[in-house]
């Protein structure tokens, strides 16, 4: 395993990896990825077309 100074971090108050933000206060999932589903149209689960689509 090698390191790239110019690419490490230190002394950050928070990061974003993987689609989580990590801070001193815990580990949360990004605002926009949250956004994405909050702000989704709903709309008919019924059926698994739907189902499907909305799991991805």
């Amino acid at each position: 395993l090698t390191l790239k100074l110019k690419k490490c971090k230190f002394g950050e108050e928070r990061m974003d990896l993987l689609g989580y933000s990590i801070s001193q206060h815990g580990i949360t999932p990004q605002e926009d990825k949250v956004a994405a589903i909050r702000d989704m149209e709903p709309g008919p689960l019924r059926c698994k077309r739907s189902t499907t689509i909305f799991w991805g």
